[in-house]
C-alpha cells in the first residue's frame, strides 16, 4: 500500500490538476465550534468570506480548511463545512482538508461521522455516538427515511413507541421536502447529528444552501413585503405553503413542536437574516448577528427515561 500523501503533496497534486489560472489560495481557519446551535455565526461569516472570493475570482481559487485552533466540531458545524465544501466545487472552485491540523479528538469525532470519509477517503468502522455526515438530494426520499430512523430515532436514545417514532420521523422528512421543493440549494440537504451521553441529549443538524426561507416566502408573497422574521413565522404557520402544488402544509413542524415542549428540547432555525427558537417557554422570531445564505434546521432532543407515544396509543400502553 503506498504510503499517505502529506497535505503538502495533495495540495500541489490538487493545484497541479486545474487550470493556470486558478492560483489563488486562500487559507480559511476553522474555529472550536461547541454544541450549543445558537451561535453558529461564526461559520456565517466564513461562508460570506468563501462566496465574496468566489464571485469575485470566478471560482478560480482553492480553499485550504485549516484546523489548527479547532479544538471541538459539534455536528451542525461538520454539516456545515461539508455542505460549504461542495458549494465551493459546485462554483467551480476546489476545497482541501489540512489533514495534519486535526486535533485528535477532532480527527477521531470526524472519522467517526464519516466526514473524512466523505472528504478525504479515511474512514472508521466504529460510529460510537455519531450520527453520520449525509447528503442527499432530491429523490432520496427512501434513503432519508431511512437515514432518520436508523441513524437517529431508532437507535434508543429517545425513548418512543413506533407509531409515535415514525410520525416524528415523517415530520422530520417534511423539512428535507421543503427543502428539495423550494430552496434551490444547489448541493441539496447536508446532515449529521450527536448523542451526547453526559448531557443526555440527542442533537441533528439539517442544513441546504439555497435561497432561504425568507427569501423563498417574499418572492411568493409579493406585492406584499415581509420582514425576515416574520416571513420565517409565516412559515411556521400550519397550513402555509409556496407550493406549486397548492399542497398546503407550512414547514410540517407542528407535531416536532408538540413533541419536543413535552420533551423539553429545543427547535431552532436560521435563514437569511432570521432566526427562531422554540422551545417548552417560548416561540420567538428575530433577526440573525449574521445573515447565512441557506437554511439551518437544529433539534435538540432530551435523553431522559420517560417513555413516549401518541394519545391515541393511551389503550395499548396500560
Amino acid at each position: 500500500m503506498p504510503p499517505e500523501l502529506s497535505w503538502a503533496e495533495r495540495l500541489r497534486r490538487a493545484l497541479a490538476s486545474i487550470e493556470p489560472g486558478r492560483r489563488f489560495i486562500r487559507e480559511l481557519s476553522v474555529p472550536t465550534v461547541h454544541a450549543d446551535p445558537r451561535n453558529p455565526y461564526a461559520l456565517f461569516r466564513l461562508q460570506r468570506e468563501v462566496l465574496q472570493d468566489l464571485t469575485a475570482r470566478g471560482g478560480d481559487v482553492c480553499f485550504e480548511f485549516d484546523f489548527t485552533h479547532c479544538k471541538f466540531l459539534s455536528q451542525h458545524a461538520v454539516a456545515f463545512i461539508g455542505g460549504m465544501i461542495r458549494l465551493v466545487e459546485h462554483r467551480g472552485g476546489n476545497a482541501i482538508i489540512r489533514e495534519r491540523t486535526l486535533q485528535p479528538a477532532v480527527r477521531r469525532n470526524l472519522l467517526r461521522n464519516g466526514f473524512l470519509e466523505e472528504f478525504a477517503r479515511q474512514g472508521g468502522r466504529d460510529t460510537g455516538n455519531s450520527i453520520p455526515y449525509r447528503q442527499h438530494r432530491v429523490g432520496d426520499e427512501e434513503a432519508v427515511i431511512e437515514y432518520l430512523e436508523r441513524q437517529w430515532l431508532g437507535r434508543g436514545w429517545v425513548r418512543a413507541s413506533a407509531e409515535l417514532s415514525s410520525a416524528i420521523v415523517g415530520t422530520m422528512w417534511e423539512i428535507y421536502a421543503n427543502a428539495f421543493e423550494h430552496s434551490e440549494s444547489p448541493v441539496g440537504v447536508v446532515s449529521c447529528g450527536q448523542h451526547y451521553p453526559n448531557a443526555h441529549k440527542l442533537d441533528l443538524t439539517v442544513i441546504d444552501f439555497g435561497l432561504g426561507i425568507p427569501r423563498n416566502v417574499g418572492r411568493h408573497m409579493q406585492p406584499r413585503r415581509l420582514t425576515a422574521e416574520s416571513a420565517l413565522q409565516w412559515a411556521f404557520q400550519e397550513g402555509a405553503t409556496t407550493s406549486h402544488t397548492g399542497v398546503a402544509r407550512g414547514l410540517g413542524l407542528t407535531l416536532l413542536k408538540e413533541f419536543v415542549k413535552l420533551n423539553n428540547g429545543t427547535l431552532e432555525i436560521f435563514s437569511n437574516d432570521a432566526h427562531a427558537v422554540i422551545d417548552r417557554q417560548q416561540e420567538t422570531f428575530g433577526r440573525s448577528e449574521e445573515p447565512f445564505a441557506g437554511t439551518l434546521v437544529s433539534i435538540s432532543l432530551r435523553c431522559k427515561d420517560e417513555y413516549y407515544f401518541l394519545a391515541s396509543e393511551k389503550g395499548r400502553q396500560n
